[in-house]
């Protein structure tokens, strides 16, 4: 496992959606060029609600590697119109709530 004890001067920003065939190679050529500015770096994968396993790989990444990080994002974009509603409505009902409470 690659240790970074230093924090990072340079942040790579990745989104992704199902490119678990992509991220090995992506990894390696971002490690490649990131090492050659001799900076303290990271890599972060946004994983925006894969469903092929692209999670797992960024896992696998991150266990070789600790300058990689994975954020998983649950994307209302790929969910059924009626739960992506129910989820908003239920959002902004917690909100109000937070903001109600907090006003007293």
């Amino acid at each position: 496992m690659q240790a970074e004890t230093s924090r990072p001067t340079v942040s790579v920003v990745c989104p992704v959606f199902n490119e678990r065939e992509n991220l090995p190679e992506l990894y390696e050529q971002l490690r490649t060029a990131l090492d050659a500015t001799a900076l303290p770096w990271e890599i972060l994968f946004v994983d925006d609600g894969s469903t092929d396993g692209s999670g797992e790989t960024i896992q696998q990444l991150h266990g070789a590697d600790s300058r990689v990080r994975g954020i998983l994002l649950l994307s209302l974009i790929h969910i059924s119109e009626p739960t992506r509603l129910l989820s908003i409505s239920y959002a902004v009902f917690c909100l109000k709530k937070k903001n109600k409470n907090s006003m007293h």
